[in-house]
């Protein structure tokens, strides 16, 4: 086990080294359109990334307690005065949507080493919680520490084999596939663990690559190595009035020339925020220089201010958000907190 978590480690490390490789595709882009618009009139599309995912999880109370599982399923009669929409929440990964509890907390999901180790990078929440498997931290943890949980949970695309298990303190562990990945659920209560797992369905995902995205929305991806987004990492209504609140900090924001230059480092993810029917593209970069693009050539420098009405639900907790440079970090988001 030693061995598997210096990797993890290592692996964890040369990530980060690689967030340091430098580019500037945004305003090179930029620049380019500008020259097309005089001519052909060709558009530009905003290129747009995010850092790698790593933080400390803040829901880590340091206790055993477990917390109730609450209902009911959304597939049951309810009172048309509490609706089931009212209680439950839909989670998104990929191309897999699964419905939860609302009032369930976000947290980490095991991961696999190189060396083809099990381990969790992050705390081990005491509430119930929807785990996904990315860095929340470089405290890592696995083998049999991973038994005895102290909370329900559901893992989405953690590395297991469907089946169940019994994982110790009382708890099942029933793991499904489904669309490529996989929806795991963790609960004492096997009605709840049956209600979460007939909420799991394929392309239900209200964003993805080439696909239009709903109206008042947040999606985060995950890039390939070419740049194009190829795997949704989160997706979430934005609250009332949250849109209408982004586009006047917008407006209010100081224009970014698009003639200056700007290192964007190496994308990683992605984050669409739609507002009605305009599309914002937001970079997060280690370089220093995040930015935020409406369209071919509007652009400005993020800030808390232009980060806040977005960042909702479990996002913050999954992205790293920006750091390094001019800005440093953005509280909005777990980040690398010391």
């Amino acid at each position: 086990m030693t061995d598997d978590l210096e990797q993890l480690v290592r692996e964890s490390l040369h990530a980060r080294a690689e967030r340091v490789d430098t580019t500037a595709p945004l305003v090179g882009r930029a620049r380019r359109s500008v020259r097309r618009r005089r001519g052909a009139r060709a558009g530009l599309a905003a290129a747009a990334a995010v850092a790698a995912v790593v933080g400390v999880l803040s829901v880590v109370d340091g206790t055993d307690a477990v917390a109730p599982e609450p209902g009911p399923s959304p597939t049951e009669a309810v009172d048309p005065a509490e609706p089931a929409r009212d209680t439950w929440r839909t989670e998104y990964w990929h191309d897999v949507a699964v419905d939860v509890p609302t009032d369930w907390t976000w947290g980490p999901a095991p991961m696999r080493t190189a060396g083809g180790g099990l381990y969790v990078c992050g705390g081990r929440p005491s509430r119930p919680y929807v785990g996904r498997p990315v860095y929340m931290s470089d405290a890592c943890f696995g083998g049999d520490s991973l038994g005895d949980p102290a909370a329900p949970y559901v893992w989405l695309g953690a590395p297991l084999e469907p089946g169940t298990v019994e994982v110790g303190n009382g708890y099942t562990q029933e793991t499904v596939e489904a669309a490529g990945t996989t929806v795991t659920v963790g609960t004492r209560d096997a009605g709840m663990r049956e209600r979460i797992l007939a909420t799991v369905r394929a392309g239900a995902a209200p964003c993805g690559p080439g696909q239009e995205q709903g109206d008042d929305t947040v999606c985060a991806f995950r890039l390939d190595a070419r740049r194009r987004p190829v795997g949704l990492r989160y997706a979430a209504p934005l609250p009332a009035d949250a849109g209408a609140a982004f586009e006047e900090a917008f407006d209010r924001a100081r224009p970014f020339p698009i003639d200056r230059r700007c290192d964007l480092g190496r994308p990683t993810e992605l984050v669409v925020v739609t507002v009605a029917d305009r599309r914002y593209e937001v970079t997060m970069s280690s370089s220093g220089c995040s930015l935020v693009a409406r369209g071919e050539v509007d652009l400005r420098r993020l800030t808390p201010e232009l980060a806040r009405p977005w960042v909702v639900g479990g996002l913050g907790t999954t992205l790293f958000g920006p750091t390094g440079g001019l800005g440093g970090t953005l509280a909005d988001f777990v980040g690398e907190r010391r």
